[in-house]
């Protein structure tokens, strides 16, 4: 069974994808404002410590947005 929120999901996702590697900075916002809260969520959790927990979760950001292509592949940002 599917689950159409997911597949709804996905769909942006991957228009959101194809329009920053055309150059979107506005599809980046979107990206950012959809995952933003759980990425920095998940940092907190790790980390402790809400400054550091920003940090890496705009480290984070940065690095999919140079890697935008292997991400769009379904790999991971280089480290």
């Amino acid at each position: 069974m599917t689950d159409p929120v997911a597949d709804a999901l996905k769909d942006m996702d991957s228009r959101d994808v194809a329009a920053i590697r055309g150059g979107d900075g506005a599809a980046f916002r979107r990206v950012y404002d959809r995952y933003g809260g759980a990425v920095l969520a998940l940092a907190f959790s790790i980390l402790g410590d809400w400054a550091r927990a920003e940090d890496a979760s705009q480290e984070a950001f940065v690095k999919v947005l140079a890697d935008v292509d292997v991400v769009a592949a379904g790999g991971s940002p280089r480290p």
